[in-house]
């Protein structure tokens, strides 16, 4: 007797995206690998004929791996297994930690006379049921102070020593399940994860060079995370906060100021908390000592903890010390550009998997084992050689699971990890696929990339990321028609971004312009882009006819050609004519295609167009534009020849 065993564990997506650290979104994803990895391992011990189909990691190579197991697992199973068992064991040590946030879901079908693939089916169908009706346990809370990041568990009472391994800064109060993020994740954490300053910057620091060197060793002597500091206004900002603390001291405590100036920052905040009842302080609206402490706290937080024998910078020697670092950056930055605080989330998603894995796409059903574990044999290795081929210091790779994947990586970097994710699909996927018998659909994959601010709150990028890639999912939904979309988000700042979406054909070509213009740049101005919304956005975009739809491109071409000849950039010399135009013809032909696809039919001869999405296509472009790539590993194939 056989049986078929699905195991899947969630939320996933709430729990990695309640994240405020780099580390945290690591070592979410991590914990969540780690309990399917014992998962599996428990399930091999009780049944030793056991085999995995779902994800199938090859057993003798399976220790050696350092990629991320799926959240969700296929088993066929000779014996009937006591999965509650396995939950309790899993919990462990963590199990209050676990109940509270992880619902670990199984389902058991036998493989009856109907077969694998009638098991299969009922067994999927069964899956989804309990997930949409499953008990859980009410967790009942008293009022107290919640968790800074989750912000819906009580936080959890820690000593000082604990906050500082913990890496908390001031005001910032976890409960125990978000404490779980910061802890050591065992043997399988093998990547340090530096903060999102770090990321961003990374192309920028080598590009530097021996330019930096001196400035660096500065800046870690003080800093605990220096990236930040790179950044000139962070010093002078820093200079000017310290320098109203100490006009606060010659205020408040005139002859002893000078004495105060020479203690360290720790203990002058010791000394202003030691004078002051902060309770008493807030009922009597001392908003300007409040105001000191705070910025003390902030400043005091960043700086670097010293060892015993060890000594911290005084008041007066540390403000001496940044403005020192602030005239050597502004001699380095009359050569040098400033660094650019912005980086880069890229995320994929498998189109179909669901569809793939029930075999609907094959022909002989008999053969769907074979045919799942062949796809979970690809899936694996894709996801392995991935992060192989991105093994270098300039992608953070958080996961890799081969089905899905989510990378944090500095902007520069965009182009070159896009195409090797489709150099490996290609190779280890898609050509693969076509050995199989009768199967005549190539399996895809939809992307999210998300450019953000560093200043802006990390968890609002990651739930932007992953939110925009199941609506570019959605939208390119078609039957029988690979979904093969790609959204870019541009988060201006918390609240405010420019999101559009295009299928991979036009991404390449949007890329390949990117390309064209760096080459164009001192001839034309984007200044067209303005004046082209300005024009455009007075027309009627929804229910049109046909050859309304028809009749708006061929005036799109016409006003934008227009247009964009106006941007040109007038020169005596040097002039390159027929380039120029060759460049201008070949966004016409774009924005042209780009409004010919972005009509939804209502019904027979009534469209609506996607205006919205055309214009933040073209604002996307221009913002890509000023992005300096990595021109390593050649330019995209598809699109402009």
């Amino acid at each position: 007797m056989s049986y078929l065993l699905g195991i899947t564990i969630g939320p996933v997506q709430t729990y990695i995206e309640e994240s405020r650290k780099l580390s945290d979104l690591c070592n979410s994803s991590r914990i969540i690998s780690d309990i399917m990895i014992k998962i599996k391992e428990y399930i091999e011990d009780l049944s030793e004929r056991s085999e995995i189909i779902y994800p199938n990691h090859n057993r003798d190579e399976f220790e050696k791996q350092t990629g991320d197991f799926s959240n969700y697992m296929v088993v066929e199973i000779k014996d009937i297994i006591d999965m509650k068992n396995i939950q309790e064991k899993i919990y462990g040590e963590n199990e209050r930690e676990f109940k509270e946030i992880f619902h670990l879901f199984w389902g058991i079908q036998e493989i009856g006379k109907d077969g694998y693939l009638i098991a299969y089916k009922k067994l999927v169908e069964l899956i989804n049921s309990i997930k949409n009706t499953y008990e859980f346990e009410q967790i009942i809370q008293e009022g107290n102070k919640k968790c800074s990041i989750c912000g819906k568990r009580d936080i959890a009472n820690i000593s000082h020593c604990k906050r500082k391994q913990f890496k908390l800064i001031e005001d910032e109060d976890l409960c125990s399940v978000c404490l779980l993020k910061r802890k050591s994740v065992g043997a399988s954490s093998k990547t340090k994860f530096k903060s999102i300053y770090e990321v961003a910057i990374k192309k920028w620091v080598k590009s530097c060079g021996a330019d930096l060197r001196g400035i660096t060793e500065d800046l870690s002597e003080i800093f605990q995370e220096n990236a930040k500091y790179y950044n000139k206004n962070e010093i002078s900002n820093s200079i000017k906060t310290l320098e109203e603390i100490t006009k606060y001291l010659d205020e408040t405590f005139k002859e002893k100021a000078s004495i105060y100036n020479e203690f360290t920052m720790s203990n002058i905040t010791k000394l202003l908390e030691g004078n002051n009842d902060i309770n008493a302080l807030k009922k009597s609206k001392d908003i300007k000592t409040l105001k000191i402490l705070k910025k003390l706290k902030k400043i005091n937080q960043e700086l670097k903890d010293k060892n015993e024998d060890e000594n911290e910078l005084e008041l007066d020697k540390l403000i001496k010390k940044l403005k020192t670092i602030e005239e050597t950056m502004k001699n380095i930055y009359k050569k040098r550009e400033n660094p650019n605080y912005e980086y880069c989330f890229i995320q994929f998603d498998i189109d179909n998997l669901g569809r793939w894995m029930s075999g609907e796409y094959l022909e002989d059903k008999e053969k769907l084992k074979d045919y799942q574990i062949s796809i979970s044999n690809m899936l694996v290795e894709f996801g392995e050689e991935l992060r192989k081929a991105l093994n270098n210091n300039d992608c953070d790779i958080i996961y890799s699971g081969g089905d899905d994947f989510l990378a944090a990586l500095p902007n520069e970097e965009i182009r070159r990890v896009i195409e090797t994710i489709d150099n490996v699909f290609e190779r280890e996927v898609q050509s693969k696929m076509q050995k199989h018998e009768n199967i005549d659909k190539n399996m895809t994959y939809s992307t999210s990339i998300t450019i953000a601010q560093c200043k802006d709150p990390m968890n609002y990028a990651i739930r932007k990321s992953r939110l925009e890639l199941e609506n570019v999912k959605n939208r390119f939904k078609r039957n029988g028609i690979p979904k093969n979309g790609v959204v870019l988000n541009y988060i201006i700042n918390n609240g405010k971004e420019i999101t559009s979406y295009l299928k991979k054909d036009q991404f390449n070509t949007l890329m390949k312009l990117v390309e064209k213009f760096k080459i164009m740049k001192s001839d034309i101005s984007f200044a067209y882009i303005n004046n082209f919304e300005k024009e455009f956005l007075k027309f009627n975009y929804q229910n049109i006819t046909f050859e309304d739809l028809r009749y708006l491109c061929v005036i799109v071409k016409y006003e934008l050609k227009r247009l964009m000849n106006r941007s040109k950039i007038v020169k005596d010399e040097n002039v390159k004519t027929e380039e120029l135009n060759i460049y201008i013809n070949e966004i016409i032909d774009f924005i042209t295609e780009v409004i010919n696809k972005n009509y939804e039919k209502l019904k027979p001869n009534s469209y609506d167009v996607d205006f919205k999405n055309v214009m933040n296509i073209i604002k996307i472009y221009e913002k890509l534009s000023k992005i300096n790539f990595n021109n390593e590993g050649g330019m995209i194939q598809n699109g402009i020849d």
